[in-house]
């Protein structure tokens, strides 16, 4: 593929560069915010632009009144409507991936030749190699993009594909080089715990910075915030699915839409806020792009994609970025060399073949039968497309995901990644690392993943729970975080696990298999305690006088003050306290019913 340079200066733009994009061509921008999108958009020509998800679309459509915004509620009609409006000189039309066969149907209908008549650009290209494994969907209109005249892919991160139709049709890389620094100061933290680092990191705020936290998982950012207790201080941004499954948790803001008017002391995005939208923020920001693979391994960030994109989120040249980066490792991820998964790919396609010209000798039904068992038995059947070719960007996919794997089972080839990462051919750095460190916390992510998500095993739970307090009396040098720290945030999530692990012997814990036999066990043990215990009598007597007569708030209070003060595992409650001291129901004048104390019960 042949290779142009155009030089740009700080403050510039596409638009002082080009008239129009170049058709036939992948430009890599190398710098965010320079006006790609907003160049073909104001371009005299039909245009056609693929974006990776619906928030820049919300956004774009917004800001350009010209423009039709294809979405779920899009109808083939209303795509027509715009179609037909001759007021327009020039139609643009912004659809994600998904939405694009919306666009091609309306074509049909009205008999427009689109592949001579409109330019594709497809926006934020990376997202296709990147996106692929887990949303298919994302080269649909790929379909489509070699049988159009003029069609460009662009990213700041643009990845080369390995797809020969680019070859074939003489695509050529168009590499926009700045002719000023753009390095990002980043600090890089590695960490055995996002949550406990994090927090550690931002302390109490006393400054009241205002954060935005980049992170693709739903279960870590929910604890984070409940964690550190600011859910009246944080704004969630993140798909449609999750806005309506904790819109009714109480944060600040929860939206699937990026709305600036919604921002808080603490924005947290996941990862279709990554790329292509325009943060318009006006203050110094603390930017925290978290991993924490012990939670969801899809937290990965990628510093050549996603690092480079989320940091060119914020557009304003003003304002100062602190970056911070907390990531942790898995030694056990799987990471193969780009030729070891290429010989994994052929060694499958050999096998595919042979089988495949055996079932061709069979009849069609047989052969029907084997190609499916062929199907569900090889791993080669994700590289090809329903029509049996090969999918090039599922190889891409395939290569790309065990290589950012490999930055991840050791947090030294992360670093060196950042320290190296640079423009194409050019000896221009993305980033300077300022500081390096480690933090730890006595309860990595792994084992706190188990108390945070839903759906485990009860026996499962209490197990781990006594597997971290357990270690947590062992010490690391890199370790922020003491016994009774992580002692107490275990608490606030299981309350009564931890006060058994205080209370009962191990091996018993151990088999208990639901709530109901720990608070069995819990109670036997109370039981045989507290009858013993003269002290905590002796003052129940002498709080509660005989003959007293007491509202049930009072009576509530004296009783929690006596247990906390011996330090007992007794829940304040009327029914506990009867086993001690007798009550009757008794009318008080001016309050309604309260309780006369009538007698001291004898446990001797």
């Amino acid at each position: 593929m042949n290779n142009r340079n155009f030089n740009i200066n700080k403050g510039q733009f596409l638009a002082d560069i080009f008239n129009m994009l170049p058709s036939n061509s992948i430009i890599r921008k190398n710098v965010t915010g320079i006006g790609a999108t907003t160049l073909e958009i104001n371009s005299p020509r039909n245009s056609i632009i693929v974006l990776p998800n619906l928030p820049v679309i919300y956004q774009k459509s917004s800001k350009h009144n010209s423009t039709l915004g294809l979405h779920g509620d899009t109808t083939i009609l209303d795509i027509i409507q715009y179609l037909s409006d001759r007021e327009l000189q020039y139609k643009k039309i912004l659809t994600t991936p998904e939405s694009f066969y919306k666009l091609m149907e309306a074509f049909i209908n009205q008999n427009i030749d689109f592949k001579k008549e409109y330019f594709l650009l497809f926006d934020e290209c990376d997202k296709i190699c990147k996106d692929f494994g887990f949303r298919k969907t994302i080269m649909l209109p790929m379909n489509h993009f070699f049988s159009f005249e003029n069609k460009a892919f662009i990213s700041a991160t643009a990845l080369l594909p390995r797809d020969p139709r680019f070859e074939l049709q003489s695509f050529e890389l168009v590499n926009i080089v700045p002719n000023y620094k753009i390095a990002t100061d980043i600090n890089l933290y590695k960490t055995n715990n996002a949550n406990y680092t994090f927090n550690y990191l931002v302390g109490e705020n006393l400054r009241k910075r205002i954060y935005f936290i980049f992170c693709n998982s739903i279960n870590l950012i929910i604890h984070i915030i409940n964690s550190k207790g600011i859910g009246s201080e944080s704004s969630i941004f993140c798909g449609e699915t999750s806005a309506e499954r904790i819109k009714r948790s109480i944060f600040k803001h929860v939206g699937h839409k990026l709305d600036e008017t919604k921002f808080s002391t603490y924005n947290f995005l996941t990862s279709r806020f990554y790329s292509a939208l325009d943060i318009n923020f006006d203050k110094d920001v603390d930017i925290f792009i978290i991993s924490d693979l012990g939670i969801a391994e899809h937290t990965i960030v990628d510093p050549s994609t996603d690092a480079i994109q989320i940091i060119g989120r914020f557009r304003n040249p003003k304002i100062k970025k602190r970056v911070s980066i907390i990531a942790t490792e898995d030694p056990n991820l799987k990471s193969f060399s780009e030729e070891t998964c290429l010989k994994i790919i052929d060694t499958n396609k050999s096998t595919y073949d042979t089988i495949k010209a055996f079932a061709d000798t069979l009849s069609s039904e047989d052969t029907k039968q084997v190609i499916k068992e062929l199907n569900d038995l090889l791993d080669y059947n994700r590289f090809l497309n329903k029509n049996g070719s090969l999918n090039y960007f599922a190889i891409d996919n395939y290569i790309y995901q065990h290589n950012v794997n490999g930055l991840y089972k050791d947090l030294i080839n992360l670093k060196t990644q950042y320290e190296s990462l640079n423009i194409y051919n050019m000896d221009i750095n993305f980033f300077n690392i300022k500081e390096y460190s480690e933090i730890n916390s006595k309860m990595a992510s792994s084992s706190e993943k188990l108390l945070i998500i839903r759906g485990k095993r009860f026996k499962t739970i209490v197990r781990e729970v006594i597997k971290i307090l357990d270690a947590l009396k062992s010490t690391n040098q890199y370790d922020i975080t003491g016994y009774e720290e992580v002692k107490a945030d275990l608490k606030k999530v299981h309350y009564e696990i931890v006060n058994a692990y205080d209370l009962l012997d191990h091996n018993i814990l151990k088999l208990v298999e639901n709530q109901f036999e720990l608070k069995r066990e819990m109670l036997k043990s109370i039981n045989s305690q507290v009858p013993s215990n003269f002290p905590f009598l002796k003052d129940l007597q002498t709080t509660f006088i005989l003959g007293e007569k007491l509202e049930f708030d009072e009576i509530i209070f004296r009783f929690r003050t006596c247990i906390e003060k011996h330090n007992l595992l007794i829940r304040p409650t009327l029914v506990n306290l009867k086993r001690f001291i007798g009550l009757k129901r008794h009318p008080i004048s001016n309050i309604g019913w309260g309780y006369r104390i009538t007698e001291y019960i004898n446990h001797g």
